[in-house]
């Protein structure tokens, strides 16, 4: 399949997604064939639509760590900041998930609080340089 028939299929995909039927994609292969090209190609096809894409990159050094590149745009979406307590990240992730999924929130905030390993139970990653936590207004 060429590339046209590749963007072919991104974008049936889309359609798909679009009409309420929620699709997953994994774009895959070796470095330099054209996946980033090909996501481009598929940004620009859908200029005039509102839409958001939510991309994972793995690491060769996330080998052992299957979730890692999930945890990684979770913490990005999310804008943690290198040296955030365990604290301001939960509120970070309550706020998120009260805004954006609000019907779901009280469901999604404990699995996805584990995942990042955030509970207040949690041990502080190695390395954390830890911060008195401020007042909030």
């Amino acid at each position: 399949m060429g590339r046209d028939g590749e963007l072919a299929r991104l974008s049936a995909l889309w359609d798909e997604t679009w009409r309420g039927k929620g699709r997953r994609l994994v774009l895959s292969g070796e470095a330099g064939i054209g996946k980033s090209r090909l996501l481009r190609a598929l940004r620009e096809s859908l200029a005039e639509v509102s839409w958001s894409i939510r991309e994972l990159h793995c690491r060769e050094e996330w080998r052992e760590m299957p979730l890692k590149a999930t945890t990684a745009l979770i913490e990005r979406l999310l804008a943690f900041g290198p040296d955030d307590t365990p604290q301001e990240r939960r509120d970070l992730l309550r706020a998120y998930l009260s805004v954006y999924h609000a019907p779901f929130c009280d469901r999604a905030y404990p699995p996805i609080e584990a995942l990042l390993g955030i509970g207040a139970d949690s041990p502080a990653p190695s390395g954390w340089s830890s911060r008195p936590s401020m007042p909030k207004p």
